[in-house]
């Protein structure tokens, strides 16, 4: 009886404690920040798209208007970045990379010179 009272006592210790340690540390941190704020725009040209990266893209679009098959969405990414839109770097990387995958199905040696964007 003794025992199972210690035990609640604790229990409702660390419980009060863990409350009282998220009350006075979490507001300090700053809430949903990742979560808010929207991923940086990267346009054709800007210092955060690397070379490789628009070599690659231009090398995807050539491959476009040559009749090569890319899907609808593939190919409106395309055509915003060589039009100068803003693209993200998972767009920008997931073309590359599909590139690369589309490649390595079709067994092209192409896929050394996009592997080496990547």
């Amino acid at each position: 009886m003794r025992l199972a009272k210690r035990m609640s006592l604790g229990v409702a210790i660390l419980v009060t404690l863990f409350g009282l340690t998220c009350v006075l540390i979490l507001p300090g941190f700053p809430v949903g920040r990742a979560a808010t704020t929207p991923a940086p725009l990267i346009q054709k040209g800007s210092s955060g798209l690397d070379s490789s990266r628009q070599a690659a893209l231009e090398k995807l679009y050539s491959q476009l208007k040559n009749g090569e098959a890319f899907s609808e969405e593939e190919g409106n990414i395309l055509r915003r970045f060589v039009a100068g839109g803003a693209l993200t770097e998972l767009e920008a990387d997931l073309l590359i990379s599909r590139a690369l995958f589309a490649a390595w199905r079709s067994g092209r040696d192409e896929r050394r010179d996009v592997q080496a964007t990547v």
